[in-house]
């Protein structure tokens, strides 16, 4: 009987900690940090800026246009089942 309830709170519990995790965000501090990938020269180039932020387009990252409005270095995918940026 509590086994569907352990269940059902596990899974909420897994799904609110997806929703509410930031995937990691761009800006000029913590750019050093999240720039250790190396540069493809057909995607990303050195010294290429984002158009949006300003910002030094490092490797891996995308502009987030669905929830944070900004820079998320190794973007994925923005996820609608937990509403949140994947990367």
């Amino acid at each position: 009987k509590y086994v569907g309830y352990v269940l059902f709170l596990a899974c909420f519990s897994s799904w609110r900690v997806a929703n509410t995790s930031k995937p990691g965000i761009i800006t000029p501090r913590s750019l050093p940090r999240y720039d250790h990938y190396p540069y493809d020269n057909l995607m990303f180039l050195p010294n290429r800026r984002c158009d949006t932020t300003n910002l030094i387009r490092i490797p891996r990252s995308k502009f987030d246009r669905m929830k944070y409005k900004q820079n998320v270095p190794r973007y994925d995918h923005f996820c609608g089942w937990v509403y949140n940026t994947i990367g």
